[in-house]
């Protein structure tokens, strides 16, 4: 009898062991360890603290759409690194810091629970599941968990920002008033684009975007028909994209393609040099085609209010993006010495620490397994024992 207890015991230990297994694998938000090269600190903007997994990631990106403009400069390349850094970095910031003004509270536990979630959503439906291939995407792309999870608790604070001001009026809730604030606030465009990819140089594609330009001027082709034609390179957005073209605020587009569109009057067109994406997914130079056109007119209000639910979403980013820039202006970066002694177009790669979780699960298991084969040595004994007990008695 006693050693059925002690099977019973061990079988008892076996299922609980594979239930947190099971628990443990189930838990795909959960993070992983930060090496302490990605949290040294690197400087502060404000009060906040800036680490070197968001310097690196920043900086290497930006390094691989600056490089081929500094290929025999490289003094000139590390300053405009540092310039793109210092402009961008205190983005995140700023969006705290109007939560903050705002009053928006988060619970570091509900906010910590929140992430957790949106990671394991993100996982579940972008990754079929698979943790490993999750974190094998940030590696690919110079993130760390750590600075992830960082971006992902700014936008949960930047969605309850948006309520509130849904709730208050800030942003507005009519159709009317809504209306009003896209006529005035928002630019109106249609373009069409040429990519330099490789191969290709510099000067083929601009002089065929201004064979297209002058096409237009001569009133041989108009906008619509130059983007139905073998001009036009460029892959239609996601976003506010069909025969009417496009509608955004400022901050939704490339900096140079936005300040071209809000400057130029309704009806003139101009050439802007950028980067942009290609068909392929690569960032390479480009050359846009830009008309401008009414956001006033009968005909656009139409667009406007057929396109509402849709243009409505940027209603809301337009005007915190308008507040968030304001603290933005009063923000910088600075760096600490460490900081300024790395050479910011080179910086040595992060990685993402150990995954514990992984590391548990498989311990669990070894240990499952072997509380099973205990429990099978056990059970064998047993019945040898009352074997030869019975033998015995005989």
């Amino acid at each position: 009898m006693k050693n059925n207890h002690g099977i019973i015991k061990t079988l008892a230990l076996t299922l609980a062991l594979l239930t947190l297994l099971l628990a443990l694998c189930s838990c795909k938000g959960r993070p992983l360890a930060t090496t302490s090269l990605a949290k040294t600190e690197v400087g502060k903007v404000g009060d906040y603290t800036v680490y070197y997994d968001e310097l690196y990631f920043l900086a290497s990106n930006y390094a691989s759409g600056l490089k081929d403009n500094y290929k025999d400069d490289p003094e000139g390349l590390k300053a405009a690194i540092w310039d793109a850094v210092n402009e961008n970095i205190t983005e995140n910031y700023a969006i705290l810091k109007l939560c903050e003004s705002e009053g928006i509270v988060y619970d570091e536990k509900e906010l910590k629970e929140d992430i957790e979630t949106a990671i394991t959503l993100d996982i579940e439906n972008e990754f079929d599941g698979s943790r490993s291939d999750y974190f094998k995407s940030q590696s690919e792309v110079g993130l760390t968990d750590r600075y992830v999870r960082f971006i992902t608790g700014v936008n949960l604070r930047y969605g309850k920002l948006g309520t509130q001001y849904h709730d208050e009026g800030v942003i507005p809730n009519t159709d009317e008033e809504l209306i009003s604030y896209i006529q005035k606030n928002f630019v109106h465009t249609w373009h069409i684009a040429v990519f330099v990819n490789e191969g290709e140089t510099r000067e083929e594609n601009l002089a065929k975007l201004e064979e297209a330009q002058k096409l237009l001027n001569d009133g041989t082709y108009t906008m619509y028909k130059l983007i139905g034609s073998k001009y036009n390179e460029d892959v239609t957005p996601d976003y506010l994209s069909d025969a009417y073209g496009y509608y955004f605020p400022r901050g939704i587009m490339d900096e140079k393609y936005e300040a071209a569109a809000f400057s130029m009057k309704v009806g003139d067109n101009t050439i802007v040099e950028t980067r942009a994406q290609n068909s392929k997914g690569e960032y390479v130079d480009c050359f846009y085609l830009i008309e401008k056109l009414s956001t006033t007119s009968e005909a656009s209000r139409v667009e406007i209010e057929n396109n509402l639910r849709t243009l409505s979403d940027y209603v809301g980013d337009a005007i915190i993006n308008d507040k968030k820039e304001a603290i933005q202006a009063t923000l910088s970066f600075e760096p600490n010495d460490f900081a300024k002694s790395l050479d910011v177009s080179n910086l040595e790669p992060v990685k993402n620490g150990a995954d514990y979780q992984l590391i548990i699960a498989i311990v669990c298991t070894v240990v499952a397994v072997a509380a099973v084969a205990v429990a099978i040595i056990l059970i064998r004994r047993a019945r040898t024992r009352r074997f030869q007990s019975l033998i015995k008695k005989k």
